[in-house]
């Protein structure tokens, strides 16, 4: 194993860690139902975390030759990043007393979606390096449009800031639509 794949697999074990979170958390989350209190926010949320996780993990296997120096140490802090956030998201089960996922979220929300409009800043110059490793020299101006919907999930992330549910399920679902919406594009358009 040469030290790109070494790379590639310690990127992959940090990402694999951020899917565990949430999908163990889905887990306790059905298991203590009893003792939930059920909001959808939170768990769109948690869903749109899990879709920006794969979606950002996807690109590694294409990466070669072009995975060192400033490139390696950007996705290593933006797994690092998305691991954070998906730890976060992920609310524990007590085991006594009750869970209100629309109280956590206003507790600790600020914490995951802070984070991935940080992750989302720092994905677009990640981005740009990495159309140029693969060839595609493109203009800055061309980049940016073509990156419209990291900048619309940052849009639906900054309005999940709100202190207003109303207007955090439908910034949560916008999020959860545009990681849909990125997770086709990549996998049967790419």
């Amino acid at each position: 194993m040469g030290k790109i794949e070494i790379n590639v697999v310690l990127l992959s074990f940090v990402w694999v860690l951020a899917l565990t979170q949430i999908l163990e958390c889905c887990r306790d989350l059905w298991v203590g139902r009893a003792r939930v209190k059920w909001a959808a926010s939170p768990l769109l949320w948690m869903l749109a975390v899990l879709l920006t996780s794969i979606l950002s993990w996807l690109p590694l296997a294409d990466l070669g030759d072009a995975l060192r120096g400033w490139l390696l140490v950007g996705l290593l802090a933006y797994s690092f990043g998305i691991f954070f956030a998906a730890a976060v998201v992920s609310p524990k089960v007590p085991e006594a007393g009750v869970l209100d996922l629309a109280e956590y979220e206003t507790r600790e929300g600020a914490a995951f979606k802070l984070t991935l409009i940080a992750m989302m800043m720092l994905a677009l110059p990640l981005d740009f390096v990495l159309a140029a490793a693969r060839g595609q020299h493109a203009d800055v101006a061309r980049f940016v449009a073509g990156e419209w919907s990291v900048f619309a999930t940052m849009i639906a992330y900054l309005v999940g800031l709100s202190p207003n549910p109303w207007l955090r399920t439908p910034a949560a679902t916008a999020a959860v639509a545009l990681g849909a919406l990125g997770l086709v594009r990549n996998v049967f358009f790419a």
